[in-house]
């Protein structure tokens, strides 16, 4: 898998959240990552390096997003700045994008193309503004647009919504920004929206795992997902049964925390279910969790599910 761009994409946070989904919800699958993003690249840049840098790996999908240097920040934010200049840079956006596009899609077998992600012209702060550069971006996204529909690829929006996070911030706190005091490159918080926002353009699983523990082992081993049970005792008392995770939960870094208060992530991409159909009072859950990860079987237990989980909860698995 190539992720293809410019300064943004080498940084790497965004790849490196998708990298660790991808590790723990699929740690069976043999997934290879590579990083084709050069820092000050445009179009016209991955055309050239398109054989030597990216099909050289012979990826099966490839990712790509451009435009923060194509559309030549260096033209906005000035009174008497050159129209012609700036159409130009966007004819040459569109012309190597849709070439880039068809070159891909002659050699992989999926590609996705993502929508830019913004720069931050409306935050208040010291570092010049160079206005206009945004309204650019936003053009360079209609034409993602495009392209996805025309060459039938996946698409990721990450203009929307980096842009509605920093509308809904700045209302409180006008010098907020969700990218760098360089209008042009996320935090870490960015970072893991744009990851959020690809697991949900991308319809990525929601479950870690799903238990549903029926009246016996045979309609939990039907009725479960991503989840293996094992040795299930129903009586009148207690309930016991084992199982064994295929996948593990997102260990979600402290410098992106604060993207929790802006996205679903936890509901949406790393939800644990536990669903028990018949419950009686006074039973207590005895649960035995093993985790297969690259080889190695990790063990927890827990014991008296029931203090934390009303018959409601447990009958239906919200939390």
């Amino acid at each position: 898998m190539c992720f293809i761009g410019n300064s943004i994409t080498n940084n790497g946070e965004y790849y490196n959240d998708l990298w660790i989904y991808y590790a723990t919800r699929f740690p069976a699958q043999k997934i290879r990552f590579y990083n084709c993003g050069i820092s000050g690249d445009v179009a016209t840049g991955i055309l050239k390096r398109m054989d030597k840098d990216v099909l050289i790996h012979r990826p099966t999908q490839a990712v790509m997003m451009i435009g923060m240097n194509d559309v030549k920040r260096e033209l906005y934010g000035k009174a008497n700045s050159n129209e012609t200049l700036k159409q130009q840079a966007l004819a040459a956006y569109r012309s190597s994008t849709e070439a880039a596009v068809k070159i891909l899609k002659k050699n992989v077998e999926a590609v996705t193309l993502l929508k830019p992600s913004i720069y931050d012209q409306t935050a208040v702060m010291e570092t010049e503004n160079l206005y206009g550069v945004n309204d650019a971006l936003q053009r360079c996204a209609e034409h993602m647009q495009f392209l996805s529909e025309k060459y039938h690829t996946n698409l990721v929006d990450f203009q929307s919504v980096l842009l509605r996070i920093n509308n809904e911030e700045q209302l409180k706190d006008p010098a907020f920004t969700i990218i760098g005091k360089d209008r042009v490159h996320p935090q870490s918080a960015g970072h893991f929206v744009m990851a959020y926002q690809f697991l949900k353009d991308t319809k990525s699983p929601q479950y870690v795992s799903k238990l549903i523990i029926g009246d016996d082992l045979k309609a939990s081993q039907e009725g479960s997902f991503n989840a293996e049970i094992r040795k299930q005792s129903n009586t009148d008392s207690s309930l016991t049964f084992e199982c064994l995770e295929k996948s593990l939960p997102f260990p979600i870094k402290e410098s992106a925390a604060d993207a929790l208060k802006w996205v679903p992530f936890n509901e949406e991409f790393n939800t644990e279910l536990l669903q028990v159909k018949k419950y009686y009072r006074g039973t207590t859950i005895f649960l035995l969790m093993m985790f297969l990860l690259q080889g190695l079987l990790l063990r927890t237990s827990r014991r008296g599910l029931i203090l934390r989980y009303t018959k409601i909860r447990l009958n239906t698995g919200k939390p």
